[in-house]
């Protein structure tokens, strides 16, 4: 179960240097150096969620909110021409499939027992 949870993310993860070398046309130099600001985001807002729901003891809502945040994102990647919209589209599609909000996720595959 955890596997289709984490299989997004690596995939989309280890294969964006690639995604911005050929289909961006970014060098390949700088398609590495891109590829490290969208988990640092991710980092970022996967620990914010984290966070919320903690405090707030709701993973719903959050969960909710990052895959329509990733949906978009992925949208913007897909159906986007220019470089740097989908780049965006990348910071925007990352986040709920990287392996930081998966801690908020992982409640839904099973793994919590709430009180």
């Amino acid at each position: 179960m955890d596997m289709t949870g984490f299989i997004g993310g690596y995939g989309f993860s280890l294969f964006f240097p690639i995604i911005l070398k050929d289909s961006l046309q970014f060098s390949e130099e700088l398609s590495f150096i891109l590829a490290a600001p969208p988990v640092i985001f991710a980092v970022l807002v996967g620990g914010t969620f984290a966070w919320l729901a903690d405090k707030t003891h709701l993973r719903g809502p959050y969960v909710f909110v990052q895959e329509i945040i990733s949906i978009a994102g992925f949208c913007m990647i897909g159906f986007l021409h220019r470089p740097v919209p989908r780049f965006i589209g990348k910071l925007f599609g990352i986040p709920a499939l990287d392996i930081p909000c998966l801690h908020v996720n992982l409640p839904l595959f099973g793994e919590y027992s709430s009180p």
